[in-house]
């Protein structure tokens, strides 16, 4: 069973850094390096800032919870929210190859997720709650979990 830690907060940008430092102590406690939180630190701000601003609008009255999960071997952030309709699959495939002059602002932020963690999943559940699953594989130098989890 995942040792799994949460917090609830506003839909404000002011509170990013406290969600970042949250995911990185318990990234730290899990065994990660500091490389590998500092990238997890990225794309969780990066996951954040989206529902904040395209999720809520910047509607501060509004909250989500972000989930830290330990289990061996794997290091899961889900951030959860019922902000407004997203669908995945209908943002175009950015062309990387464009000057920043022809670039349109916005749209890496998946490119980005994708590139710092090891898998990224999106889903929405029939009650509209919508999970963005970041996930980092936890590696020793023995190829075994950093983490000893208690046997249940």
């Amino acid at each position: 069973m995942p040792q799994t830690s949460s917090i609830v907060v506003p839909a404000d940008v002011r509170y990013l850094e406290a969600v970042c430092s949250f995911v990185s102590g318990i990234a730290a406690i899990a065994g990660m390096d500091k490389e590998d939180i500092h990238r997890l630190e990225v794309a969780v701000d990066e996951a954040c800032t989206n529902v904040i601003r395209h999720g809520y609008d910047n509607d501060a009255s509004q909250s989500y919870t972000v989930s830290c999960s330990i289990e061996p071997g794997v290091f899961t952030v889900e951030v959860q929210e019922r902000g407004k309709p997203f669908d995945l699959g209908s943002l175009p495939e950015p062309d990387l190859n464009a000057t920043v002059e022809d670039r349109p602002i916005g749209g890496l932020g998946m490119v980005f997720m994708r590139k710092l963690v090891d898998d990224v999943s999106y889903s929405v559940e029939p009650d509209g709650l919508k999970r963005l699953r970041l996930v980092k594989h936890l590696h020793a130098p023995s190829g075994k979990s950093r983490v000893d989890l208690p046997k249940t």
